[in-house]
């Protein structure tokens, strides 16, 4: 690999170490608003924020456990990301892309994009209270999640043929 593939990929594995860390703050930050919302309803009558450009009242204990799940979701589902992508920079910036853990990293992304995709089909399913205090008046479906668990897949099967050209070019040396 050339020393700006190198350099590029350690300076983007560097990038994701600190994307990793603030998504691991926001799950922490979803876990104490959880709690407090559990030990305290009464806490977040006072609070306001905007949803969607709407201004949202806690008022409702419910929603703000409802808002403390969704943090911790999106961070969990961002540093499940990160975590795939800098196990594959970090082999990319080694020199070796075409590896078994590579493509294993690439079907898991394939797995949490669809689980994501399913987890938004599941806002269909939420309690129209919930709708109501996150002014949610309709759930929407990303088809950029699920297209980019297909690319993944794709991207699997060329690193899996990659890796098996690997094999048999290193056999016949």
């Amino acid at each position: 690999m050339s020393r700006f593939g190198t350099g590029l990929s350690r300076f983007l594995y560097v990038a994701m170490i600190v994307g990793l860390g603030l998504m691991l703050l926001a799950l922490i930050a979803g876990i104490l608003v959880g709690v407090v919302a559990l030990v305290d309803p009464t806490a977040f009558e006072t609070l306001r924020t905007s949803v969607n450009g709407q201004p949202v009242h806690l008022r409702q204990p419910q929603l703000a456990l409802s808002i403390a799940a969704l943090i911790m979701l999106a961070a969990s589902f961002g540093a499940a990301v990160l975590w795939q992508l800098m196990g594959m920079l970090k082999s990319a910036a080694d020199g070796e892309p075409f590896t078994p853990a590579n493509v294993r990293r690439l079907r898991i992304l394939a797995a949490i994009f669809a689980t994501l995709t399913a987890v938004q089909l599941s806002a269909f399913l939420l309690p129209a209270s919930v709708r109501d205090g996150l002014n949610m008046r309709e759930a929407n479906l990303d088809v950029g999640t699920l297209f980019a668990a297909l690319l993944a897949l794709v991207l699997a099967e060329v690193f899996r043929a990659g890796v098996a050209l690997r094999e048999d070019a290193e056999g016949t040396i």
